[in-house]
């Protein structure tokens, strides 16, 4: 059983990451304004949204054997950890718009479609 609960664990320690990333954007959030704010709002809830789906699959499946794990948690929590990297990413190019003062500044990612950052695989 070590080896899903390495990669449960390496998923609660990519949520942690999330989190703190999550909170420096927060911490800058009163330098979004007008419509960007409301973009800036509503990625920043989806991505506090998709990580509390997270984890609470990681705490849901503390414990259960690698089959019940790989039969319903890691295609979920693979799906939404991308969901929750490319939130990040979108909610870090306010920020970089806004300091180069380019094109980039509505706030959505040059490709939107790339799909995030994928948990560790399991070992």
């Amino acid at each position: 059983m070590a080896e899903e609960s390495t990669f449960l664990k390496s998923l609660a320690d990519k949520l942690t990451d999330w989190d703190k990333d999550l909170a420096k954007f927060m911490g800058r959030a009163s330098e979004v304004a007008g419509d960007k704010k409301d973009q800036f709002d509503k990625v920043a809830n989806d991505v506090k949204q998709q990580a509390a789906q997270l984890k609470g699959k990681v705490d849901e499946y503390r414990g259960k054997s690698k089959e019940e794990i790989k039969s319903d948690a890691e295609d979920f929590m693979r799906q939404t950890s991308g969901k929750i990297a490319e939130g990040l990413r979108m909610l870090s190019d306010f920020f970089e718009a806004k300091a180069s003062g380019g094109s980039a500044a509505s706030g959505q990612p040059e490709d939107a479609s790339s799909g995030g950052e994928a948990p560790p695989a399991s070992p």
